[in-house]
């Protein structure tokens, strides 16, 4: 049987108080690998999104409760984005570690730990698109997913006329407000595609963890012997 909008939001809330009790604070760069800088980069980049993802998810789940749905569902696409990012990292360093090479992944780091669209001057940043099709491409459907977001959070007819206008074809007017037509289905399908998402960044969180005392071994390994960090 599908879970009820209400059982969903529990999840959420529990899913978030799990995942805000373990929020890191603090790094020691040394700790993490005292020769190369690749682990670093890919730890760090792990941490920043935990956190991005717990503010969005919460300011989500928080929007939801108050039905102010557009809010609502462009934090959850905002929260979508974040786990296909975590997603194509670890893609990243489980292929590394399982050709045992480093290879080519510190360009792919530095485009995620410091990548920007606007200033030249650092590293091209990789297209949201990117990451979201990278776990399309083994969780079919995720794509579509994120497509049916997209269309509440830009200015389209589900973001707009949608969910803010109501026309009254009895006394020929238009009513608006937060949700006019009291529809159930958008927030709804918000408040799975949220679920699903904090369950997915727990799961891959979690699977990138495991992989990371070897990816750090793999780095190390592949540096020469008077090779340290400066």
């Amino acid at each position: 049987m599908a879970e009820t909008t209400e059982q969903l939001m529990e999840e959420i809330k529990d899913r978030l108080s799990s995942i805000e009790s373990s929020l890191p604070r603090q790094m020691d760069i040394l700790a993490v690998s005292p020769r190369s800088k690749l682990p670093f980069k890919a730890l760090s980049y792990r941490e920043t999104l935990i956190w991005r993802m717990t503010e969005l998810s919460r300011t989500a789940y928080e929007a939801f409760a108050s039905d102010r749905l557009a809010s609502a569902i462009i934090l959850t696409r905002g929260a979508v984005e974040t786990v296909a990012a975590l997603w194509y990292l670890r893609m990243k360093v489980s292929a590394a570690v399982k050709a045992g090479a480093v290879g080519d992944i510190d360009s792919y780091l530095m485009r995620l730990f410091g990548g920007n669209r606007i200033d030249k001057e650092m590293p091209q940043a990789i297209n949201v698109l990117n990451f979201v099709d990278s776990v399309e491409k083994e969780l079919e459907g995720f794509r579509h997913q994120y497509d049916i977001l997209s269309e509440y959070a830009h200015p389209n007819w589900s973001g707009t006329t949608g969910l803010y206008s109501k026309i009254d074809r009895e006394n020929f007017c238009v009513d608006y407000g937060l949700n006019p037509r009291d529809l159930a289905s958008p927030k709804h399908v918000g408040i799975i595609n949220l679920s699903v998402a904090l369950g997915l960044f727990q799961h891959t969180y979690n699977g990138l963890g495991d992989e990371y005392p070897a990816f750090v071994g793999l780095c190390e390994d592949a540096l020469k012997p008077d090779e340290h960090l400066e």
